[in-house]
């Protein structure tokens, strides 16, 4: 009887082991594809989830982690609090801590395991805009115009980008996007102007006095309208109820992203909704213009020639009143005899469908993440 239950046993265990080994019947647990938003404002955060809810951009399985460095924990608490109101879930709040200087930036550094974490737990990256990069981070002299507001900032997301795309400051240097080619980084505004900073490029400090040599605000809204980047008209006239932002023209490159993939005729120049009085300069290792503005003066986008879905844009295609058929109306100047709000400006001017096609495109590749 005891060899008896000895072999019953032994068989017991065979069929366990067979079962919980066996290719088929494994079970892995894990957790939808991460995206990360890095630290966003309120408003920048309130327009994701905007494009979100109303199916702008399609998230089927929202994994979202929104971190911040230690140095902006007033934009976290302000958008912990926006969370709050709101009723979605898998979306995580992390504040990474992290003492960079200017001068460990382009290297590792106490951050560096960090940044690999955050890189391996997640499929894409988006960084938003905000105040002006300090030039001494580009080797450059700091100009009476530059406003150097959140520097801890800059070094934290500099940094970061640099460690995934590695840049002309530290040729040996291995980027971690070696390991993960496809990963998914896009940069609006001062994110594009920092994707170009980490990888080694330069910024005009002031549009209106570098690249077009005028000092005075009068003069510079004298110009074309495309060729203003920054609603200056609200400096002169605080009070009344004018769009912080501007609308103008852009011209999409032949062979550019815009027009191989989304299908878009090099003649059409579309309107975006900006807000900058800085722009890139030198471009950094690995990257090439996408778009510009019509004179061809300013740098309207770039993206990666070795990865694929890397891309900044000057502009601010997240900006939910894009979409809002119900958002707030402005005037663009004081003469202006009629308000609109942003939407109807983008239908008038047939730029929405732009829009529109830059997040299908993006929602595109969150798709094939979920695939794998």
């Amino acid at each position: 009887m005891k060899k008896q239950s000895i072999v019953v046993s032994i068989i017991l265990i065979l069929i366990l082991l067979i079962f919980f080994c066996s290719p088929e019947k494994k079970v892995v647990l894990s957790e939808p594809p991460k995206i990360v938003l890095v630290n966003p404002s309120s408003g920048s955060l309130q327009s994701f989830l905007f494009l979100i809810k109303h199916h702008i951009i399609e998230m089927p399985n929202l994994n979202m982690e929104v971190i911040y460095d230690s140095g902006s924990i007033d934009r976290y608490e302000s958008a912990l609090r926006l969370l709050h109101e709101s009723e979605l879930s898998n979306v995580h709040f992390t504040i990474v801590e992290c003492n960079l200087t200017g001068d460990d930036l382009y290297r590792i550094n106490s951050c560096s395991e960090k940044f690999r974490e955050i890189f391996n737990s997640s499929f894409a990256m988006l960084l938003f805009g905000g105040a002006d990069i300090p030039p001494a981070v580009y080797g450059n002299k700091t100009g009476f115009l530059t406003d150097i507001e959140t520097p801890f900032r800059h070094y934290f997301e500099l940094s970061l980008l640099f460690h995934l795309l590695g840049g002309n400051q530290y040729k040996n240097f291995t980027p971690f996007m070696e390991q993960k080619p496809d990963y998914i980084i896009f940069g609006f505004c001062l994110g594009m102007q920092t994707l170009n900073v980490a990888t080694g490029g330069t910024l005009i400090q002031d549009i209106p006095t570098e690249t077009y040599e005028l000092n005075y605000i009068e003069d510079f809204l004298s110009l074309n309208a495309n060729q203003i980047h920054r609603n200056y008209w609200g400096e002169l006239y605080p009070q009344s109820n004018l769009n912080y932002n501007c609308f103008h023209q852009i011209r999409l490159l032949s062979g550019s992203f815009f027009t191989e993939k989304l299908n878009l005729k090099e003649d059409y120049h579309p309107f975006v909704y900006s807000s900058h009085h800085q722009a890139v300069k030198n471009v950094g290792k690995g990257l090439k213009i996408e778009a510009t503005s019509m004179d061809g003066k300013i740098i309207e986008a770039l993206s990666h020639m070795k990865y694929n879905n890397v891309l900044g844009v000057q502009f601010h295609p997240e900006n939910s009143s894009i979409y809002d058929e119900n958002g707030p109306i402005y005037k663009s100047s004081p003469s202006d005899s009629f308000s609109l709000s942003v939407n109807d400006l983008m239908k008038q001017n047939h730029s929405l469908e732009f829009h529109n096609k830059f997040w299908v495109y993006f929602s595109s590749l969150i798709k094939n993440v979920n695939k794998e």
